[in-house]
């Protein structure tokens, strides 16, 4: 299992809807039908050491930290803005933050993009954890901890948060820092959100960078 590490110094929104699926595609098994270097210019220096295209897709390069593994085997990822010039892309051994004390939020299941059913799904618990976490538009931070269902298809964690993506974009428009969690499958139905609004209070980031 392992854990991505993102630093970009992209403007506006930290994640935009769907913005990053071509970076996680890529990075992973089955690749990305789009060059991530056009997509994402201030990583372009670090993609080229990690990506290469091989029949019309871009794969990660052999020996790379994903490149025998699918992107559900990704259970953490940490976002971060930097300034220009300080952009990374580091693996690490998944290290699993205690989210316990978290607030926990449950529902029927998990929405990802591309399906009616799910995101309809989407939709309604964005409804309801608009009611249940705070409000603070000014809040910087933001941890996510996913806790699926072992009776349902195991689901990638930046698809998991990018049927939630508007409303947290909504809510805190200042977010510089995400943290995503991907916990161990639950032995019952129903699926739980994990909200943490100040990561860096609870969580120490750990970082391996990749080989260059």
């Amino acid at each position: 299992m392992t854990e991505v590490r993102v630093q970009t110094s992209k403007n506006r929104s930290l994640w935009a809807t769907n913005y990053w699926k071509c970076l996680f595609d890529s990075l992973c098994r089955k690749g990305s039908r789009h060059d991530p270097r056009r997509e994402y210019p201030d990583l372009k220096e670090h993609l080229e050491h990690l990506i290469e295209e091989r029949a019309g897709r871009f794969h990660p390069r052999i020996g790379t930290a994903l490149c025998e593994h699918d992107d559900d085997k990704v259970r953490v990822i940490r976002m971060t803005r930097v300034a220009k010039g300080k952009e990374e892309i580091a693996f690490a051994p998944a290290w699993q933050p205690i989210t316990s004390s978290w607030t926990r939020i449950e529902s029927p299941f998990f929405g990802t993009p591309g399906d009616s059913k799910y995101e309809a799904q989407s939709k309604s618990n964005q409804e309801v954890l608009g009611k249940r976490i705070e409000q603070d538009r000014d809040i910087r931070s933001l941890g996510l901890s996913f806790t699926l269902s072992q009776f349902r298809k195991d689901r990638d964690l930046d698809n998991l948060y990018d049927g939630l993506v508007k409303l947290f974009n909504k809510l805190y428009p200042k977010i510089n820092e995400l943290l995503l969690v991907k916990e161990t499958p639950r032995p019952e139905q129903g699926e739980v959100l994990g909200v943490l609004s100040d990561v860096r209070s609870q969580v120490v980031a750990k970082v391996v960078a990749i080989n260059s």
